[in-house]
């Protein structure tokens, strides 16, 4: 009954559990049913707002890809802005370069063909420099050789047009110090006169004869000399072949000294070559010669003794120029020398003449406002250790332009010598130009001869190499291309060569003011 009982109680708890179950269900899903909508909506929400971050994130990374294009598109302009520029800048400043080289020639050549009615043309170069040296003839403070003087030069003439085919020009010149009279130790007389004969069908040949002036390459054997008193000019003829920038040919002879008597003569003649054919180069290939004969009367005691000289010097030689991308240029010039020559110390005696010049430069131009350009430079001439062993080993000159090759106090000929230095120049604006330069000078032989400084003779014994240090500067201003203003100063240290041989061991100073016009 007890078990029973139980049973019973245990059945009606089961189905009362149950009814109550059944009764709850719904209310347990709807409760469910709302809590997954609450939640789908939060979900829902946060998703949108993700969507939203995500698509402003785009929105801020489209824009940002933007602005980095236009800010690398406007870096991009601004760098090849820049580029333009500076091949702007050396473009202008190759074209003035060529704009003074074709001035100097223009002032130095007839009045343009073009205008054909103009038959005369005058020319007007006036020069004054006042100038003061230090020591610069014996490197000797002890010795009185200070000078301070003012220079002028005065070149007047005219250029006539006869016809298109024919030319002329005449040019006379003056140069003296102020404080002279006219017939004390100046010069007067004829620079140019010369006559031209250009026939009209070919334009690029004609014949020039008469004083004229000779200028080849870079005239370190042949030139103007301009700087100097009185400027270098020749007498002789010129002949001119062309055809462009292929080719040019010179053939030049001219009388250096002529004698009327049994005296000897001395005659240079030469070939010059030059082509322009790659662009931005220039090679030239030339030939000379310079045959000198000279007697010279010796008083022997009871009687005279004629001493004759003779100099049969052959010139092979090569100089080529490149410019690359307008600012980096190079030069480089060999020469080479043979023949024979007497003996100045035996004229009994001929030596036979093997000599070599070679020159190296370098520089570049900085693409900036005031286009600085840097060099270096090389400068070697044989000299001759040893006169007595029948053979002639010092380098001949020739007719140069001295000013400025081997410093610009010119105390030295390139013979027997080594030059090593460099220069920076600067071209500001305003017309304004700034040169300065340094050489280190040696001998080539320690028991040669230094031609040059005071006529050095030729040592007794081993005198070492180092000849000394020069230092040069110069400010020029140009407003004009007819006007130039300019100053300089140059200062020279001896090294242990000059002292050996005499000369003094201080500094010696060069220091100039000079004006220019030219018309």
């Amino acid at each position: 009954m007890i078990r029973t009982g139980l049973l019973a109680t245990h059945r009606r708890a089961w189905l009362l559990s149950a009814m109550v179950a059944i009764l709850l269900l719904p209310v347990m899903e709807a409760s469910a049913q709302r809590v997954s909508a609450e939640a789908i909506k939060a979900l829902d929400e946060e998703v949108g707002l993700l969507k939203e971050t995500i698509e402003t994130s785009h929105n801020q990374l489209r824009k940002l890809r933007e602005r980095i294009a236009e800010l690398e598109k406007g870096s991009s302009q601004y760098t090849n802005a820049m580029q333009d520029m500076q091949r702007r800048l050396l473009e202008i400043n190759a074209l003035r370069k060529q704009l003074s080289e074709l001035e100097a020639k223009m002032l130095s050549k007839e009045a343009s063909k073009e205008d054909a009615t103009k038959k005369v043309r005058f020319h007007a170069d006036l020069r004054i420099r006042p100038q003061m040296s230090i020591n610069r003839n014996d490197l000797n403070s002890d010795l009185d050789d200070n000078d301070a003087y003012w220079a002028h030069r005065v070149r007047l003439g005219l250029s006539t047009g006869m016809d298109s085919w024919i030319r002329g020009r005449v040019i006379a010149q003056e140069t003296r110090r102020f404080g002279q009279v006219r017939d004390e130790n100046g010069d007067l007389g004829v620079h140019e006169a010369w006559v031209e004969i250009q026939p009209k069908d070919t334009p690029e040949f004609w014949l020039r004869a008469g004083r004229l002036e000779l200028s080849f390459g870079s005239e370190r054997l042949v030139g103007r000399d301009d700087f100097s008193a009185t400027g270098q000019a020749f007498d002789g003829g010129l002949i001119h072949w062309g055809s462009g920038n292929t080719i040019q040919i010179d053939a030049f002879y001219a009388k250096i000294r002529e004698s009327t008597t049994a005296d000897g003569d001395t005659d240079f003649f030469g070939l010059y070559a030059k082509t322009k054919a790659l662009e931005g180069t220039t090679f030239e290939l030339y030939f000379m010669g310079l045959f000198d004969e000279e007697t010279q009367v010796k008083d022997a005691g009871q009687s005279l003794e004629e001493l004759k000289f003779s100099e049969h010097i052959y010139v092979v030689g090569g100089r080529a120029e490149a410019l690359f991308f307008n600012a980096l240029r190079i030069e480089g010039e060999a020469v080479f020398q043979f023949g024979s020559r007497t003996n100045p110390q035996k004229p009994d005696e001929e030596l036979s003449h093997f000599a070599t010049a070679y020159f190296g430069e370098i520089s570049y131009q900085i693409p900036m406002a005031t286009r600085p350009t840097i060099g270096g430079f090389f400068a070697w001439a044989s000299g001759d250790a040893n006169p007595a062993d029948g053979k002639s080993l010092d380098f001949q000159s020739l007719f140069p332009t001295r000013h400025g090759f081997l410093g610009t106090m010119d105390l030295f000929t390139w013979s027997n010598l080594v030059d090593v230095g460099g220069t920076v120049e600067l071209t500001p604006p305003g017309n304004f130009g700034v040169f300065t330069a340094f050489h280190y000078f040696m001998l080539a032989q320690p028991r040669g001869q230094l031609f040059g400084l005071g006529g050095s003779g030729v040592p007794d014994q081993d005198v070492g190499r180092m000849v000394g240090m020069e230092i040069d500067a110069a400010v020029s201003w140009s407003p004009k291309p007819s006007f130039q203003a300019q100053l300089g100063y140059s200062a020279f240290l001896p090294g242990q060569v000059p002292e050996k041989l005499g000369l003094g061991k201080d500094i010696a100073h060069w220091g100039y003011a000079q004006m220019r016009y030219r018309y």
